[in-house]
């Protein structure tokens, strides 16, 4: 799968056509960092956190989808990124260290009330 194609599922969930997907899975990857976390801090991997979606969910988008939904959260403040790693050619995707949910982060988690339940 290509990242343009990633890009363009991206562009699709935040045009409003799918936002509600697109929101369930922040809601998702928000509430597994948080479980994986347990409020310690950890430095988490993507494959750590997409495991914890695989086992959690009874759905899971594809893995470009994941990655570049965690970029975002970084970006726009609802998870904590110790490291950004190097790029690697056979997994093309920013790749972040996560060390846990933000304050914001936190509070967006509750205000969706999706809590912590599995």
């Amino acid at each position: 799968m290509s990242i343009s194609f990633i890009d363009g599922q991206l562009r699709y969930f935040k045009a409003g056509v799918v936002s509600n997907e697109y929101n369930r899975i922040e809601r998702v990857v928000l509430g597994a960092v948080k479980r994986l976390c347990g409020g310690q801090r950890r430095k988490l991997t993507f494959g750590q956190i997409y495991r914890e979606l695989v086992r959690s969910q009874p759905s899971v988008p594809v893995i470009g989808v994941c990655v570049t939904t965690v970029d975002t959260l970084v970006r726009e403040g609802l998870l904590n990124s110790v490291k950004t790693l190097e790029p690697d050619r056979s997994f093309p995707y920013t790749q972040h260290l996560i060390s846990g949910l933000t304050e914001i982060g936190a509070a967006s988690l509750m205000d969706a009330g999706a809590g912590v339940t599995r």
